[in-house]
């Protein structure tokens, strides 16, 4: 199985860069994918423990979740917490416009 022989190499991946979040959920989406959906929950959850903020990994919680038929409501609490923060840090930051309604910059007609 394709799945089962990338294992190893995304593990490994996670050992040379423990920072970076994603090999790990490579990981548990392999397991995921091959039908191991406890292990892979227990992974999602692992990873979630030691980046809740992180919310491809609240996602995946969620879909394996429904998936298993187990509760997920706190995951999409979660989620939806974390995706106004995201909002709100991209309207700081200038990357998405504010509340309201759109402001107009002042129109040239080609009938005046």
């Amino acid at each position: 199985e394709m799945y089962e022989a990338a294992i190893p190499f995304f593990n490994r991946a996670a050992q040379v860069e423990p920072s970076e979040v994603k090999w790990r959920l490579m990981v548990a989406s392999c397991y995921r994918r091959m039908g191991a959906y406890a292990q892979a929950l227990i992974m999602y959850q692992d990873i979630h423990r030691s980046h809740p903020d992180d919310i491809e990994c609240v996602r995946y919680l969620i879909t394996i979740c429904k998936e298993m038929k187990q509760p997920y409501e706190n995951y999409a609490a979660h989620l939806r917490k974390l995706e106004r923060q995201q909002e709100q840090q991209a309207y700081q930051d200038g990357d998405m416009p504010g509340p309201g309604p759109p402001r107009h910059m002042g129109t040239v007609s080609a009938f005046e």
